[in-house]
């Protein structure tokens, strides 16, 4: 293998691709694995108290609002905009 300072132009943007690929993808996993909930409070706004849950899509916890808030209405959406594809933290509101 040659050095780096006497490749040719062709094989030099070759080997810089590499290396922009390589970069790339250390960054990605850095943005994948930095996702950390510490400090974070994810609130579910209209489950009651004690019903605390894991997105299975997200792994977020998700927390009742009931220890930030003492006013509104616990509820849920109307039945015809529920289904299967909705997110359980979409379920449920207060108002």
């Amino acid at each position: 293998m040659r050095s780096f300072f006497f490749l040719r132009r062709d094989e030099l943007k070759g080997s810089m691709d590499k290396v922009f690929l390589f970069f790339m993808f250390l960054a990605l996993s850095v943005l994948v694995h930095g996702q950390d909930q510490s400090g974070f409070i994810s609130i579910d706004c209209g489950i009651d108290e004690g019903s605390d849950y894991t997105d299975d899509n997200t792994g977020l916890l998700f927390t009742s609002d009931t220890k930030f808030i003492d006013t509104g209405i616990n509820g849920k959406i109307s039945s015809e905009f529920m289904s299967e594809d909705i997110g359980r933290r979409f379920i449920t509101v207060r108002s």
